[in-house]
């Protein structure tokens, strides 16, 4: 057994918390350069709403075929 169990699981915060701080802040900041520069709330809304594109196309169907795979399908190990 290992001396820390519970290593995953901090590796993970880890890497994730930060990387989600970033994208928050990078969100934040493009909000108030494009409001900044436009003034428009509806520009706002719409650099927002096409920022989101992205996650939609590429993130949720990532997300089922990795579910879809289990825990050895795309690595080609156990987790």
């Amino acid at each position: 057994m290992s001396a820390e169990p519970n290593r995953p699981l901090r590796v993970l915060l880890g890497a994730s918390v930060p990387a989600n701080t970033g994208d928050g802040v990078l969100r934040t900041g493009l909000l108030l350069v494009v409001a900044h520069l436009t003034g428009s709330v509806n520009a706002s809304s719409l650099v927002m709403a096409v920022s989101t594109v992205p996650w939609l196309l590429f993130g949720i169907p990532a997300g089922l075929l990795a579910d879809r795979d289990g825990r050895t399908g795309r690595t080609g190990r156990d987790g």
